[in-house]
């Protein structure tokens, strides 16, 4: 139960600060309108709802990673100069696939149900700089730091590899609600187990969300988009797959074992 309760926690800080936050907004969105101050004043402070979630999350869950390092006496490994190439075209390669999946095979409302990828989202962050910075720089951090620095460590503490990596992986689907969740979750932990440095799977994150952002915001130029199911979409998907998978060979092959070698 002790060892629930510490897996859980993280999670119920989220949803608590996500309750609070969302009451705070909508009750001042509300004083606002029904006050007859500016709609525009009233519609910014819903906007900011990301920004103050994420970010105060991020510090929390920062400094809850950092006592778990002094509790435990774990160091990071320090990453070769190659991570630093590799990680983030990981990242950008699975979120070209995405794109390509969403946009060349999937209509708005199939993409949102199965890959997450909301039109709407993606249309506002180009109106609201802070918005922008909310959801593809804060909210891939806030995560890591709750999936990767949390979640992931604790349940390794006393599990092994395959299982913590299948349970982060099947939480991060429900959590997300998104197919593609559970892929890049593997991915994710898979990078986490071989780097042993929180950094390595912060860099994919952040890079996969400003990837799908970038890639998304061109995607009507790109060949065999726009819903038709040009040959060139299953040709992209597979290429970025067989890179993605490659490049997991590399670190693999280079770094050998994970820590503990307990699988």
């Amino acid at each position: 139960m002790e060892r629930l309760l510490r897996l859980g926690i993280p999670f119920i800080i989220y949803f608590v600060a996500s309750l609070i936050f969302s009451l705070f907004v909508l009750g001042s969105a509300f004083s606002a309108i029904t006050g007859g101050i500016a709609l525009d004043n009233a519609v910014k402070t819903v906007i900011d709802l990301p920004l103050m979630l994420f970010g105060s999350c991020s510090f929390i869950f920062l400094f809850m990673w950092m006592k778990d390092r002094e509790q435990n006496g774990f160091e990071g490994n320090e990453m070769p100069a190659s991570a630093w190439l590799l990680l983030p075209v990981i990242g950008l390669l699975f979120a070209f696939g995405e794109i390509y999946v969403v946009r060349g095979m999937l209509n708005r409302e199939l993409s949102e149900v199965f890959f997450g990828v909301s039109e709407y989202a993606m249309d506002a962050v180009k109106a609201v700089p802070t918005f922008f910075i909310a959801i593809f720089v804060l909210e891939p951090i806030c995560f890591e730091l709750l999936f990767r620095g949390l979640f992931h460590q604790r349940m390794r503490e006393e599990s092994g590899a395959l299982p913590t990596i299948v349970i982060v992986g099947i939480v991060a689907a429900i959590f997300y609600r998104a197919v593609d969740s559970v892929i890049m979750a593997l991915i994710l932990s898979f990078i986490y187990e071989y780097y042993r440095n929180l950094a390595a799977p912060l860099i994919v994150s952040v890079c996969y969300s400003l990837g799908c952002y970038f890639f998304y915001s061109i995607s009507l130029i790109l060949p065999g988009i726009n819903g038709e199911m040009s040959i060139l979409v299953p040709v992209f998907i597979l290429l970025c797959a067989i890179g993605v998978i490659f490049l997991l060979f590399v670190i693999y092959r280079k770094h050998g074992s994970p820590y503990g070698s307990k699988w």
